[in-house]
């Protein structure tokens, strides 16, 4: 498709687990609107179809937490580690549950509604997320706020929760999950010095290595970090690190990057 003689960008979206109502409505709405296709859907995501999405990734994915299959942590873990973009999540739920509120949590998505969203709202929803704005439905998101960061059966994990922080670096805002943002945030209190992982295992994940903490824990997340804030990710500016020493948050970004909650 060319608009221009430029090739115009599509947003594929799949769905995944979402009732006959919502996905008929959200159908429609995506072959009524430009720039999005549907990639497809499943009911009943299995090895099969998890390889074709690993083969081909969807940029978004709207799916109905409520149904009981998305409980598998398995399934997310395989689906974030699709090369070689980031899939943005659209998230239904009731709100009803606190264990499914808490799988949100822990899988960390863009955008968060009930169930009974009508086609239209829930599209609007998916074009916000394809420009990386976040989107909670205000009901739902106090509700989410009032579970712990780390719940009891996902202490010491490094799984991102929806209550997103933002950043501005250069006049660009940038989406931190709460991790990622009290990751920096630690560092930026203890700009240009050398902080080891032990140290940041300790303050940020309230744990350590005798506990189950690890270095990857860390290093993953410094990854997701410097994957949204530099330039140049094989030559980082902003965040620095030594096996020695562990990492350390140059001045630069500490005067080009103001906090904004």
């Amino acid at each position: 498709m060319t608009r221009g003689g430029k090739m115009q960008h599509c947003f594929k979206v799949f769905l995944l687990l979402l009732d006959d109502r919502i996905r008929k409505e959200l159908i429609l709405e995506l072959n009524a609107t430009k720039g999005f296709i549907l990639q497809g859907m499943a009911n009943d995501p299995g090895e099969i179809e998890l390889q074709a999405l690993a083969a081909d990734p969807p940029h978004i994915i709207v799916v109905n937490f409520d149904h009981p299959k998305t409980h598998n942590l398995h399934l997310w873990s395989t689906l974030k580690s699709f090369p070689p973009r980031e899939i943005s999540i659209v998230a239904l739920t009731s709100g009803e549950s606190k264990s499914t509120l808490e799988i949100i949590m822990a899988i960390g998505v863009h955008a968060l509604h009930p169930t009974m969203i009508s086609g239209s709202r829930l599209m609007k929803s998916v074009s916000k997320v394809s420009h990386r704005q976040v989107d909670f439905d205000r009901g739902l998101n106090q509700l989410v706020k009032k579970i712990p960061l780390c719940s009891s059966h996902l202490h010491g994990s490094d799984l991102s929760s929806p209550n997103h922080n933002s950043i501005n670096l250069n006049g660009q805002e940038i989406i931190l999950s709460p991790l990622e943002s009290k990751l920096f945030h630690y560092l930026e209190l203890h700009v240009n010095e050398w902080i080891s992982v032990d140290e940041l295992l300790e303050a940020v994940w309230k744990t350590d290595k005798c506990k189950g903490g690890t270095a990857d824990q860390v290093k993953s997340c410094i990854k997701r970090i410097r994957d949204k804030i530099e330039p140049d990710r094989v030559n980082p500016r902003h965040i620095l690190s030594s096996k020695s020493a562990g990492y350390k948050l140059q001045d630069i970004t500490a005067r080009k990057i103001r906090r904004e909650y």
